[in-house]
């Protein structure tokens, strides 16, 4: 277990890492920002950061890959730059078919 406040000197200048990953109940979101009711749905953020990442322009073309099996379903799948870590973060939407 490491404690510090500078997880980039940590590690390596070439790849990016995981600060966070957060779980909740997936919310429908429409562009005007207004929230509705859970769909069923469980939602993942994942902030992806580091020195690699801090290098690139916020407007630069980052794709997400994600797969999942025939159980689920993916309802919401997007990355965006993060101004406050200056990383990205992953948003997944997830519908498990079979509980």
């Amino acid at each position: 277990m490491r404690f510090t406040r500078d997880e980039d000197k940590l590690q390596s200048q070439g790849i990016t890492y995981v600060s966070q990953t957060l779980r909740t109940t997936g919310e429908v979101k429409q562009s005007n920002q207004k929230r509705h009711a859970p769909d069923g749905s469980v939602a993942f953020l994942v902030d992806f950061v580091g020195p690699l990442l801090t290098s690139l322009d916020a407007s630069a073309s980052v794709a997400s890959q994600v797969s999942i099996d025939d159980n689920g379903e993916m309802v919401e799948n997007n990355i965006r730059y993060n101004p406050v870590t200056k990383g990205w973060r992953l948003t997944m939407r997830l519908k498990a078919k079979d509980y």
